[in-house]
């Protein structure tokens, strides 16, 4: 197969899309995209976490980021400094109905961009989401191996990291929120964000895992205003490449190899009798 079009898909405060219970502590605005304590603090995550890594990323691909229409223009002025540092970049201004069919939006845009090309790469990146530098890379290879579609690309290991105190654990889930999906561009339903990344298994799209060992290919911010994210227990796993530092500089890790090597011990042990995320 030859290279396929990738799209990352980022919704970032369009207010359709907060459907789950949130965590406990934890409450979204009514219009999130006016109320600037949320909004301040949700461009904070953005900027430290997703945007670097998005725009670090060597493998071609667009970037889609859906915005409410009625943001205040001081923040537009933000996000179109994004837009003039990272060509990749595709910002979308919705108002309360087109967020409300965002869905088919998004699929009538891909089809129209890329049905010559056949079939498409699409995946989902939350605001608050850690990327690795290579992840794109490592998808298109793993894409080439595809030959049936529709069909899901699941990276099953990454890290859940608590910014506030520094903690990091292994993390396997199989069903992530990282999930890609290759589809037919001309496909009615062609991108990721039309199933939940929870039960896409129960929907019968078969789910092909890229498991390359040491490589922390996702990484699920834990911060004061995540909406859903919890500070997770995984596998028994405990290795955390050292180099991790240095690949992830956005997470302000500080450890020497002596408190690192403790720390992944220590890890093991308290995963081994926690529970698996489900």
């Amino acid at each position: 197969m030859s290279q396929l079009p990738i799209v990352i898909l980022t919704r970032f405060n369009i207010r359709v899309h907060f459907k789950c219970p949130p965590k406990e502590g934890t409450t979204i605005p009514e219009t999130p995209w006016s109320d600037p304590t949320w909004m301040d603090e949700r461009i904070r995550l953005f900027e430290t976490y997703t945007l670097p890594s998005v725009a670090g990323q060597t493998e071609p691909h667009e970037w889609i980021v859906l915005f409410h229409k009625d943001t205040p223009e001081g923040y537009k002025q933000r996000i179109a400094g994004w837009k003039a540092k990272t060509p990749a970049m595709t910002v979308m201004y919705l108002d309360n109905e087109e967020c409300e069919r965002h869905l088919q939006i998004i699929n009538q845009y891909l089809r129209d961009r890329y049905r010559e090309a056949g079939k498409v790469i699409t995946l989902r990146i939350d605001s608050d989401d850690v990327i690795h530098a290579g992840y794109l890379d490592r998808l298109q290879k793993a894409a080439e191996k595809v030959t049936d579609v529709p069909a899901i690309i699941s990276f099953p290991h990454g890290f859940t990291f608590d910014e506030e105190t520094k903690k990091i654990r292994w993390y396997t889930y199989e069903q992530n929120h990282f999930l890609a999906m290759i589809n037919e561009a001309a496909d009615e339903r062609n991108c990721i964000l039309n199933y939940a990344h929870s039960t896409i298994k129960q929907r019968g799209i078969p789910i092909i895992k890229d498991q390359e060992p040491d490589i922390v290919t996702w990484i699920e911010v834990v911060s004061r205003v995540n909406y859903i994210n919890v500070f997770r227990t995984g596998s028994a796993e405990w290795k955390f490449p050292y180099r991790m530092k240095k690949e992830y500089p956005q997470l302000g890790l500080r450890y020497n190899p002596v408190s690192w090597a403790l720390m992944c011990r220590r890890n093991r042990a308290e995963t081994s009798t926690g529970n698996k995320a489900k």
